[in-house]
């Protein structure tokens, strides 16, 4: 899809959300931005918000400039033409296709729920040296306006380790409260690339609290075969880690949750 089609869309979908920000708008916003100040000292990310009714940053932490070596005074300039210029060209369409698919995601979400939320997305972006380099970003919801809408959003990218630069585009949302995963692009059907018997006995274990080592002795087969499971279920189910797998699993049936 050309990007034109996908800023276009974008942009449609955040001028369709009814976003009323409060009476105390300003006051809210420097709140934060005081707050975030103080925070920039220790946190190690580079931290963000953007204003869903503006459809802009409007807040761009100073680790911008000291890890990824952006100039803010022009970011805050030339807005999120400066920001997108940065994104690795074969990661921005799909940058903005996540964010159109999680905004639509969000948008069937009560402004309780929204808070539960945060967006991950890894991809690649171009220091001013040139160099390109992995990070890993994540956005949740700073504040809701009255009528329960997604009004501000919180960002914080942090650099990625250096060898995963050749990593492909991934994202996600993670309900911290429940573990519940959800993935972009989203997957059509478990079914396409389903669990064996065997592996999904292996998930159902792992989630129980077993080490390999345990579930080796219970069912009566290596170590060595046990982590050649374990490996192929993060494969299929397209996840990071075994936590996030049993997240996924649960969510969708797979395994069953504890009683």
């Amino acid at each position: 899809m050309e990007l034109k089609t996908l800023y276009d869309e974008y942009y449609a979908l955040l001028d369709s959300l009814p976003i009323v920000p409060p009476k105390s708008a300003d006051k809210i916003i420097a709140k934060h931005k005081r707050l975030l100040d103080q925070l920039d000292v220790v946190n190690s990310g580079a931290m963000s918000i953007f204003d869903l009714q503006r459809k802009e940053h409007i807040y761009l932490s100073s680790k911008y400039t000291s890890l990824f070596g952006y100039d803010v005074s022009r970011a805050n300039a030339e807005g999120n033409a400066y920001m997108d210029h940065h994104v690795l060209d074969e990661d921005l369409p799909k940058l903005l296709q996540a964010g159109i698919y999680f905004m639509r995601f969000a948008m069937h979400l009560d402004a309780a729920e929204q808070k539960n939320y945060k967006m991950v997305t890894s991809y690649r972006i171009v220091k001013s040296t040139g160099e390109t380099i992995p990070v890993i970003e994540q956005y949740s919801c700073l504040e809701t306006d009255a009528h329960g809408h997604l009004w501000l959003g919180l960002g914080v990218m942090d650099m990625a380790p250096l060898e995963d630069v050749h990593n492909p585009f991934t994202a996600r949302a993670l309900n911290f409260k429940t573990g519940a995963l959800y993935h972009f692009p989203p997957k059509q059907d478990i079914g396409s690339t389903p669990l064996s018997e065997r592996e999904n006995e292996i998930l159902t274990l792992i989630a129980q609290g077993l080490i390999s080592k345990e579930i080796a002795d219970k069912l009566y087969i290596s170590v060595n075969t046990v982590n050649t499971h374990r490996q192929r279920i993060i494969e299929k189910l397209n996840v990071s880690n075994t936590f996030e797998a049993i997240s996924y699993a649960k969510s969708v049936g797979l395994i069953n949750s504890p009683q």
